[in-house]
């Protein structure tokens, strides 16, 4: 054999050596490159499924309000009520009567002494106006719920979910 001959047998191992290992080396870059393509496809379905529940969701949050609030307003009342009178008022007095006796006229002292007795229902009106002028302290806390899909939020996670489905579907 000649030496050149033992060279080309040489190369040619050493370039099937070498192509194994960059087969083998491209094989397990694929692997990974593989493995990566799946993570990431699921970390995209589980963003996209979190998207898709934060869109349906209510923030609750609690609002403390504390403050002075005027009141200023006319209140009409215009009712009618039956007032129940029970009692017994005394009469006492002289009366003094003219008595026409023909050739002269007498005046004659009377005493009236008498209880009279009320058993009445007397209706009462009232109809009035009364002008109230007041200032309410407020200190409460209020819950306030937002639905997100109710705001312009949900416009814009909308538009991001169907981003990252079409990141995935490239993918």
């Amino acid at each position: 054999m000649r030496k050149l001959d033992i060279v080309l047998i040489v190369l040619v191992v050493t370039t099937l050596i070498l192509n194994g290992v960059l087969l083998a080396g491209s094989g397990l870059l694929l692997q990974r490159v593989l493995k990566l393509r799946r993570a990431a496809l699921s970390m995209l379905d589980q963003t996209t499924e979190g998207l898709a529940v934060l869109g349906n969701e209510r923030v609750e949050y609690p609002v403390h309000i504390q403050q002075e609030v005027p009141v200023v307003a006319d209140v009409p009342f215009n009712q009618t009520m039956e007032v129940p009178l029970h009692t017994t008022v005394p009469i006492s007095f002289t009366a003094v009567v003219p008595v026409d006796l023909m050739l002269t006229t007498v005046e004659m002292e009377i005493p009236i002494d008498l209880d009279v007795p009320l058993d009445l229902e007397v209706p009462v009106t009232i109809s009035q106006t009364v002008h109230i002028s007041t200032t309410v302290p407020l200190d409460m806390d209020v819950p306030v719920t937002i639905d997100l899909a109710q705001t312009p939020l949900y416009g814009y996670l909308e538009r991001f979910r169907k981003g990252l489905e079409r990141l995935r579907d490239a993918l």
